[in-house]
């Protein structure tokens, strides 16, 4: 890494046998350039062999070579030399060599991996993901982790669709107790809260019943007593025509009487009979009792679908506090992080600069801004790699290099260019023909 912090910057480079450079040495003094030629110059080999001997992904061996050999020479503002050298053969594990002022460093690709930028190097690949809501959201993501907040909007976005997916559950008992309450038929206001006892009823009607029984017979029993009373009564009428012809008969007919009338005097008193009002009157009680009790049913499952009702509608109002708190502590998370750009900010949708969406600001701008991103990411190392500058204008270039080099950055371009101009190095056949306009053996 860096002995103070600034970065590297690129010095020297040494290509040799990738893709369809053969062999190219390059001063370039840690300057910003361009890297210029027609197609298949070498151009791309070139930038590919950089990023190649500092990432170390694949073998970018030249067709008919056995193997292939990237040495980059950087120093720092305090002039500390880092030397990277990587080869790599057909047949064997490409191989790194890291020297930090004549000192070899023992994990080399970890090293170099503290040097790398996320965006790979550059700014227009964090501009370019602004043309899609997918790419808006990951530009969101690049800026929440380098002002380092990433980790607790994740944990707050989690909570806030774990109370949302809560709050969707709670509405819909909502709704459902809703239904509940109104599918209950209307209840009378002067419905009892407690269903009226039939059974107890019906236990009264049994016993009036038996009353009226037990009344029945007692007036069958007395009828026939009289019945009897006559019957005698009778036989003593006629006894007593002839009463002197059969006095005897008459005397025991006599007593017979007696006793047949004291038994009819001394018949015990039997029960009352019960009107028919008392009858009608239970038989409508217990008639009545249902119709009570169904309301009274109906009460209860009025006000058990109320409870739950209101419980739902409580809970998902508590959820609603719960969400808009959580939405409250992300815009307070936003609005305490630290960015690399001065005006930046996001939200759920994307970045914002200056109250601005990204997207909306003119390339130069996003050029200028998405640069400073970079610079922020690439604090170990000084180098801004943008093979591909054909499709963007010498406003945006500019606008790259004005704020590179205010953070003391350097930056290459790659150029299509068929012959050699004033300004940059010019590749022909994957070799350097002509630095800035003066031309170069090979």
């Amino acid at each position: 890494m860096s002995t103070n912090g600034t970065g590297f910057l690129l010095e020297e480079v040494r290509i040799e046998n990738v893709k369809n450079i053969r062999l190219l040495a390059l001063s370039i003094n840690g300057r910003s350039t361009r890297i210029t030629g027609d197609n298949g110059a070498g151009k791309t080999a070139f930038f590919d062999a950089v990023k190649w001997c500092i990432g170390g992904r694949g073998k970018p061996i030249s067709d008919g070579a056995t193997r292939c050999e990237v040495e980059l020479t950087l120093v720092d503002g305090t002039k500390a030399k880092l030397e990277v050298k990587r080869t790599a053969t057909r047949d064997g594990a490409p191989r790194v060599e890291v020297m930090l002022n004549g000192e070899s460093q023992s994990s080399p690709q970890k090293f170099l991996d503290a040097l790398k930028a996320t965006l790979a190097f550059n700014p227009m690949t964090f501009d370019d993901l602004c043309e899609t809501a997918e790419g808006r959201r990951r530009q969101r993501d690049i800026l929440a982790e380098i002002s380092g907040v990433k980790t607790r909007l994740e944990e707050l976005e989690a909570a806030r669709k774990n109370l949302y997916d809560q709050r969707t559950t709670a509405n819909a008992d909502v709704r459902s107790a809703e239904a509940a309450v109104l599918a209950v038929p209307p209840v009378r206001p002067d419905t009892p809260d407690e269903p009226v006892n039939i059974a107890e009823l019906q236990a009264k009607s049994r016993a009036l019943q038996d009353r009226r029984l037990a009344a029945a017979k007692w007036e069958r029993d007395r009828a026939e007593a009289g019945a009897k009373r006559t019957r005698i009564y009778n036989e003593l009428a006629t006894l007593a025509e002839e009463i002197k012809r059969l006095k005897e008969k008459h005397e025991a007919s006599q007593n017979a009487f007696s006793l047949a009338n004291k038994e009819v005097i001394e018949f015990p008193a039997g029960p009352a009979m019960p009107s028919s009002d008392e009858a009608q009157a239970i038989e409508k009680a217990i008639t009545d009792a249902s119709a009570v009790n169904s309301a009274v049913q109906r009460k209860k499952l009025k006000a058990k679908a109320k409870a739950r009702h209101d419980a739902a509608e409580r809970k998902a109002k508590d959820l609603d506090a719960a969400i808009r708190q959580v939405e409250d502590d992300k815009r307070l998370t936003v609005e305490q992080a630290v960015f690399p750009v001065e005006g930046l900010a996001f939200d759920d949708d994307g970045v914002i600069y200056q109250g601005r969406r990204y997207e909306d600001w003119n390339r130069a701008k996003r050029a200028e801004i998405s640069t400073g991103i970079t610079i922020h990411q690439n604090s170990g190392l000084n180098l801004i790699l943008m093979d591909d500058a054909d499709g963007i204008g010498e406003e945006i270039k500019l606008a790259i290099v004005t704020k590179a080099e205010e953070h003391k950055k350097q930056v290459l371009f790659g150029v299509y260019q068929k012959v050699a101009g004033p300004i940059g190095i010019h590749i022909e056949f994957g070799a350097v023909v002509s630095v800035d306009g003066k031309e170069r053996s090979a």
